[in-house]
């Protein structure tokens, strides 16, 4: 699921939704958009991620 956005940036976003703000990824890798970073957060909410790191 990270893979596919761009490990680096999605990897990130990830661990600022779970309250560790790392900042942005640094070139050449990517930054996820607001909606990518929505999108992302929705599929692991599907999958129950939250309720099994929370």
């Amino acid at each position: 699921m990270l893979a596919g956005l761009g490990y680096m940036g999605a990897s990130k976003a990830l661990m600022e939704m779970l309250g560790v703000p790392l900042g942005p990824a640094r070139l050449p890798n990517t930054n996820l958009t607001p909606e990518q970073k929505s999108g992302l957060r929705g599929r692991l909410e599907a999958m129950g991620f939250f309720d099994w790191v929370g």
